[in-house]
């Protein structure tokens, strides 16, 4: 996967999984995964994505 595949899939994959808890109906799920997800979604952004490489062709 390239670096554009990886910036729409994080944030889908959060959401995804954001309305997931909330179909399930928990709310203690649904504060938990946006809570976590937005700090998985931050880290991604901020500290792992400036230290992928560019692929480009």
């Amino acid at each position: 996967m390239n670096r554009r595949t990886f910036d729409i899939l994080v944030p889908f994959a959060y959401v995804i999984a954001l309305l997931i808890a909330v179909f399930v109906g928990n709310e203690e799920w649904v504060g938990i995964i946006a809570a976590i997800g937005a700090i998985m979604v931050a880290a991604y952004y901020a500290a792992l994505r400036s230290n992928i490489k560019k692929t480009e062709p």
